[in-house]
């Protein structure tokens, strides 16, 4: 109750459904002429501080016609009440009051409750007002979820390698050189009305489905004209306090790759296009060669600036006699700057057991770029519906690395350099359609998709102090060959894809007497993707003057006197690949008495892997080696469900889906992975694996924004693809890819989302409680899961033949808090991520683990005026440090820093 000299009153409502009478939370109640504006909560209660006076109230809500209150006498210090009730009216689903269509809290719990199989659904709105930037942010709070690496999504504690992801229906290619998976870092928040995980396999789905499938769903129609600016700046703490290094690549702005410094040269790419070895050519001709490198190879340290961020968002909405047309724009730009100083040791297993072969300190920087540009144009035509959607992504990095460190087996003490500069990009056209036609349901997608990977002219060199404890002289090491390695690579991908989908309400036609509803589903799509991956590598070697700077030792006119030029470029360097997958299904969907749902479907799919690696530049002896696969299987799917009530339900489901290797993985190729240095070979014998999967979910949603699910889950895996370290006499171990002989998965998961609002209704006193307790909301999830692969014996070095399953934590788990008022919103999002698996030991050594994390973060919004929306956002508070152990050796250990991000958005309506 507001005390009686307050100049200001209070008006309170409740909102409900014309027809029901059920109360109805989210809707949008806006002041008519004057500011003011609430949403309603879980019990559909509202309430809005106006000065004394009379007023109109607008009630609007998706699926429901707007209503205006009129004559709202409200007395100053005093409270009025009013009771809006909305009649149904059959729309899209929208967000008032934002320019997306689709994407509320309310909208993605439904679209879950209604889903085929076992669905987690994250809204435009949810993750909007949590402040993720990206798609890979908002699922590291779905149920049973990590993303390693801050891009590729691990659903239950399998690897990333069985993760796949789908927009709008098609399956997308990968940017990532290793993985056939795809980034979702990549992909803003900004151009997303939800992101759903579906973690049991339908028929209607493709079969490489394994531990889930990610779809990413853009924005379509939008429900007004709108016009949006976002400005931003942040600053990460601990880069702000050390000195980043610098590759100078030229342009820093945009992450254009400056030809002119990292380009190989033109005459050595004629000759690589003629088929032409170096090796063969006369020595005066590698000298020429040679001169025609660029010389950058010291670091220099680099402007820290403040992070910059900016993104542009439009919608316009077009309504003629024929059609409804609409487009949506956006636009987003980010840069920012971040050091690491990681400590890393190397074990090894010496005469006396377990010995520390290496032990360094690297000084890491990285300068990120990400632009990206969506656009889609949407056409309603009655139940007709037709999409085009463009897309454009890239991500540059430059990475400057300087490690200083002791090399305990040969008694020296080194400082290796590594400079290298990588960009990813994709563009995608896609077009998507759904027609209600009188007989049957008709929908269609197809996609075309090109991404390239470039690494331009990674250059590294090592030097060696004239002290074992680094504080003598430092000269060029002439024990490393080359003693300047320079290496270019670029993967290239070409995806398409298409599908046709066909529903046939059979029960509408036919009509049976009994209580049953039943459809038929079928359909057919295919999806050919092409990758080139090509590597050259070339070394140079000196006879002079090792204690000069490098730029001066490898400098252009010592070339073909003091430093001698070659070719490293390897056997196995450059693969092609070639998949192509077909496939087609049939489902049924049953209905009993409204409440018993069962669906049945069988997918067939035949798939044909090819990958031929092969030597650059045709050199003698060189012979390529093809692997791959020609398969079909049969996978069949049944997902059952039981409403209890219009609340609640029960779900089972059973399913046979498949994990392919990636072109990698049968490559036999030796790689580098640019993210971590580790070194890679691939495996031209592995098989698919097969995997059976069951699970259990019991669901309640006792309003449109609340949900508890609990849920238990089983998977058992033929032939599960694992990492495997190969030993190398004197070197740091090969990772490589094998097939185990079986794996299983089993775990336990809990989720839900609550108003705290629940609070006064417990103790049954409106008057006692604060009413801010209305706009409180808390979500939580939790996961135990465990696993196990059994490893064949035959000729297998690994320490362990029985393990947990690369990459899989025991327990995952996420918690917010989130406040919604009229002018400000407030979350803390908090997460835990117990130790899990990175690298299998070998020869008694014992396995690589990553030690558990706990995260925390916040971000708080303030409605400053109608047009205007201010942000601040915290990551990583605790700054809790990234650790991997090899039994009680700690091998590597870094931190990220705290990171401040402050906003400004303008809407323009």
């Amino acid at each position: 109750m507001l005390p009686a000299w307050a100049a200001d009153g209070l008006v309170r409502g409740t909102v409900t459904a014309a027809e029901s009478g059920e109360v109805l939370s989210d809707a949008f109640v806006s002041v008519v002429d004057a500011e003011g504006t609430a949403v309603t909560d879980a019990e559909g209660r509202f309430e809005i501080t106006l000065p004394e006076g009379s007023y109109e109230l607008t009630v609007e809500k998706s699926g429901y016609a707007a209503e205006v209150v009129p004559a709202v006498v409200v007395p100053g210090g005093g409270v009025v009440n009013t009771a809006p009730s909305l009649k149904t009216e059959i729309e899209q689903v929208l967000v008032f009051g934002r320019g997306f269509i689709e994407g509320s809290e309310a909208s993605a719990l439904a679209i879950q409750q209604e889903a085929k199989s076992l669905l987690e659904v994250v809204g435009s709105e949810e993750f909007s007002r949590l402040g993720d930037s990206s798609a890979a942010d908002t699922l590291q709070r779905v149920t049973g979820l990590t993303v390693e690496q801050g891009k590729f999504v691990v659903i239950r504690g399998q690897p990333a390698r069985y993760s796949s992801t789908l927009l709008n229906g098609s399956q997308m290619p990968s940017l990532d050189p290793i993985q056939t998976i795809t980034p979702l870092d990549l992909f803003p928040s900004s151009v997303l009305s939800n992101v759903s995980v579906q973690k049991a396999y339908t028929a209607d789905r493709p079969g490489s489905f394994g531990a889930g499938q990610v779809q990413l769903s853009t924005s379509g129609m939008p429900a007004e004209d709108f016009a949006e600016i976002k400005v931003g700046t942040g600053v990460n703490f601990k880069t702000i306090g050390d000195d980043p290094l610098e590759f100078n690549t030229g342009d820093d702005i945009f992450g254009e790759i400056d030809e002119d410094l990292l380009d190989i040269p033109r005459d050595i790419q004629r000759l690589q296009d003629a088929g032409t070895p170096i090796a063969t050519l006369p020595q005066s001709q590698q000298t020429a060669l040679a001169k025609q490198f660029p010389v950058e190879l010291a670091p220099g340290y680099a402007h820290k600036g403040p992070d910059f961020s900016l993104e542009l968002n439009g919608g316009r909405r077009f309504e003629t006699d024929l059609a409804t047309f609409g487009a949506i724009a956006s636009f987003s730009y980010d840069q920012n700057i971040r050091t690491q100083d990681e400590n890393r040791r190397q074990l090894r297993l010496g005469a006396d057991g377990e010995e520390v072969e290496d032990d360094f300190v690297i000084d890491r920087t990285r300068l990120n770029t990400d632009m990206n540009a969506f656009l889609g144009l949407t056409g309603i035509q009655d139940t007709n519906e037709l999409n085009f959607n463009f897309l454009f992504v890239r991500d540059t990095t430059e990475r400057t690395e300087m490690r200083d460190g002791q090399e305990l087996v040969e008694g020296r003490y080194k400082r290796e350099f590594l400079l290298e500069m990588q960009q990813r990009q994709m563009f995608i056209h896609q077009i998507t359609g759904s027609h209600e036609l009188s007989l049957f349901d008709l929908s269609y997608r197809g996609m075309y998709a090109k991404a390239t990977r470039e690494l331009p002219d990674r250059r590294e060199y090592v030097l060696q102090n004239t002290e074992f404890d680094g504080s003598g002289d430092f000269f060029l090491d002439n024990n490393q060959a080359p003693h300047l390695l320079r290496r270019w690579n670029s993967v290239d991908e070409k995806t398409w894809s298409g599908g046709i989908d066909v529903s046939i309400p059979v029960t509408e036609h036919f009509p049976l007497e009994a209580p049953v509803e039943v459809k038929l589903e079928g359909g057919v799509d295919k999806e050919s993707r092409d990758r080139e991956s090509d590597t050259r590598s070339f070394g140079f070697n000196t006879s002079g003057d090792l204690f000069r700077p490098v730029e001066q030792i490898f400098a252009q006119s010592n070339m073909g006197t003091e430093v001698r030029f070659s070719e490293f470029s390897g056997v196995a360097d450059d693969y092609v690949a070639d998949f192509d997958i077909e496939g087609s299904y049939v489902q049924t969907d049953w209905t009993f008495w409204e409440r018993l749902r069962l669906i049945l479907g069988i997918r067939f799919e035949q798939a044909e892997f090819t990958v031929n690696t092969f030597e650059a530049g045709t050199a003698a002896g060189a012979e390529e080696v093809t692997s791959g696969f020609i398969r079909r299987d049969d996978l069949p799917s049944f997902v059952g469900s039981f409403s209890i009530n219009d609340a609640m339900q029960v779900r089972a489901g059973a399913a046979r889906s498949l994990s392919y290797p990636s072109p990698i993985e049968l490559s036999a190729t030796t790689f580098i992975d640019p993210d971590s240095d580790q070194r890679f070979v691939g495996n031209p014998n592995l098989e698919p694996v097969v995997i059976d999967s069951y699970d259990l979910r019991w669901e309640w949603y006792p309003t449109s924004t609340e949900a508890l699910t609990v849920g238990v889950f089983y998977k058992d895996m033929t032939d599960p693809i694992e990492r495997s370290f190969l030993p190398v006499a004197g070197s740091t171990p090969i990772v490589t890819f094998i097939n185990a002989e079986k794996g299983d998965v089993v775990g336990v998961e809990l989720n839900g989302r609550v108003g705290l609002g629940r609070i006064r209704d417990f103790f049954h006193d409106d008057s006692s409680l604060p009413y801010w307790l209305d706009n409180l909301y808390l979500g939580a999830n939790f996961t135990y899961q465990d696993s196990e692969v059994t490893l064949d014996p035959t000729n297998n070095a690994a320490t362990n033949l029985k393990r947990r399953m690369t990459g899989q934590p025991e327990v995952i788990t996420n918690a917010q808090l989130a406040y919604i008022g009229d002018r400000h919103t407030f979350t803390i999002a908090a997460g835990y991520q117990s130790d899990r698996l990175i690298n299998a030991g070998v020869q008694g050594l014992p396995d690589e683990y990553i030690e558990p994390r706990i995260s925390l973060g916040g971000k708080w919004t303030w409605n400053v005026l109608d047009p205007l929306t201010l942000g601040l956002e915290m990551e990583n508070v605790l700054n809790d440090a990234y650790q991997r152990k090899q039994g009680d050796f700690l091998t590597r250990d870094w931190k990220n820093g705290v990171t401040a991000k402050f906003s400004a958005k303008w809407r323009f309506d």
